[in-house]
């Protein structure tokens, strides 16, 4: 399963835009951006927190019944925390993960949603609610300006 995001950025957009016309190459640029939002990313799984700075919903009872530890999507192993790879090329960046379930805990998912088990249990088994790992704080937001200015040197890229 493949899940996209896509940032509404108008300002970043548009700075990017004018970068493009002074700079060959964003490749590199990209690739700092990428490791930036990778570790934002990553450190959202501390503090339980999205980007838009809200709170992640607490583990249900039920599921602090089942596994060790009381903070949301760090399971058993902490793989969702932590594999999460850049990706950049001269006009993209991408932060991806190999792990199939992180849409499900990105957007959410209802009981069942995903059909039955072959012994007739619905899949999931209980509501799961929406805990945002991906996108723009503010601080990433300022964060990718300022990688991109310097990119670009002393070149004013606000007009």
């Amino acid at each position: 399963m493949t899940a996209t995001i896509r940032i509404d950025g108008r300002e970043i957009t548009a700075a990017f835009a004018r970068m493009r016309g002074l700079v060959s190459d964003l490749t590199p640029a990209m690739r700092e951006i990428g490791e930036v939002l990778t570790q934002s990313t990553i450190d959202r799984f501390k503090t339980s927190t999205a980007p838009d700075g809200g709170r992640w919903a607490p583990n249900k009872p039920s599921t602090l019944a089942r596994k060790r530890g009381t903070r949301p999507l760090i399971g058993e192993t902490g793989l969702l925390s932590s594999q999460f790879a850049p990706r950049a090329g001269p006009r993209y960046v991408e932060i991806s993960t190999p792990m199939e379930y992180a849409a499900t805990h990105q957007y959410g998912a209802r009981r069942g949603q995903y059909g039955r088990s072959r012994r007739g249990a619905p899949i999931p088994w209980g509501d799961i609610p929406a805990r945002p790992f991906l996108g723009l704080s503010e601080s990433d937001r300022r964060a990718v300006m300022e990688i991109i200015e310097e990119h670009c040197g002393a070149v004013d890229l606000s007009a």
